[in-house]
């Protein structure tokens, strides 16, 4: 029987093949990768039964600081949209600017992990491409 610590992952790359995404684990072991319509997403579990999928994108080196508080508010208009997912920009240690979106979701003993992990890809797909059309309409960056 396996512990815990490596059920959670094998399930969670059962229900990502069951989906018919080709995942794989990262070098250093912490999460999942997978590509769906195009984009990288990750999948990482907490200790415990915490699930957090994202999807994180590099933005240009040099934005301009009133382009990136409109990017901030168009975030923030697309999360007061949606039921669970989280939008933010920060600065990586080569100090980019990287846009992420994210949803974290609280794993139970009987969740059905296939809908739970269909419901947090799309969602975090719908926003992000949402994002970045409204950033493009706006013509921001």
């Amino acid at each position: 029987m396996l512990d815990s610590a490596v059920a959670l992952p094998v399930k969670l790359m059962d229900a990502l093949y069951a989906q018919g995404l080709l995942p794989s684990i990262s070098q250093d072991g912490e999460e999942i990768e997978v590509e769906v319509l195009g984009a990288p997403v990750g999948v990482r579990w907490a200790e415990g039964s915490h699930l957090e999928c994202f999807v994180s994108h590099p933005l240009a080196d040099h934005t301009d600081p009133a382009d990136e508080a409109a990017m901030m508010r168009i975030c923030n208009d697309i999360m007061q949209r949606s039921r669970f997912v989280r939008m933010f920009l920060y600065q990586n240690e080569g100090a980019h600017l990287l846009y992420t979106c994210k949803v974290e979701q609280v794993i139970g003993p009987d969740s059905d992990l296939r809908t739970l992990l269909q419901e947090a890809l799309e969602a975090i797909l719908e926003a992000t491409f949402a994002w970045f059309e409204e950033v493009e309409a706006r013509q921001v960056a």
